[in-house]
């Protein structure tokens, strides 16, 4: 397991995310993960959308970093993943925020054009919109 080689003197703050699995949610894993100070986290109960950012970035730091790179030490992968994660928010253009970066999709205010449908928002529309 991956706990076991980390150093001894490893004092940056790790967390393991991870949706409600009953291997994830288990007594031991969850003070395996506690000795060893790493924060458990998981997602809400009974929504599977609630994982859907941790899911985009494991395939962002999988597809973004270069091809074949080998890394000989933890603070190479800390440096690679910090560098992937930047220009992925900062550089790179999204196609379903209309071209623009996720960090300038964040600043903007109002309704974004956006390139997909989300039948859950008409849900949520619809249902408000009865309520009134």
């Amino acid at each position: 397991m991956a706990i076991g080689t980390l150093p001894d003197d490893f004092d940056e703050m790790l967390i393991h995310h991870s949706d409600r699995g009953c291997q994830y949610a288990s007594a031991d894993y969850i003070n395996l993960l506690t000795r060893s100070h790493i924060t458990p986290s998981m997602t809400e109960n009974g929504n599977p959308k609630d994982n859907a950012m941790a899911e985009r970035i494991n395939s962002t730091v999988k597809n973004e970093l270069p091809y074949g790179q080998t890394f000989t030490s933890l603070r190479q992968v800390t440096e690679a993943v910090k560098t992937v994660v930047l220009f992925y928010n900062t550089e790179r253009p999204h196609s379903s925020i209309d071209w623009h970066t996720p960090d300038e999709a964040h600043q903007m205010q109002g309704e974004m054009k956006r390139h997909w449908h989300s039948w859950r928002e008409d849900a949520i529309k619809r249902q408000n919109a009865m309520a009134i």
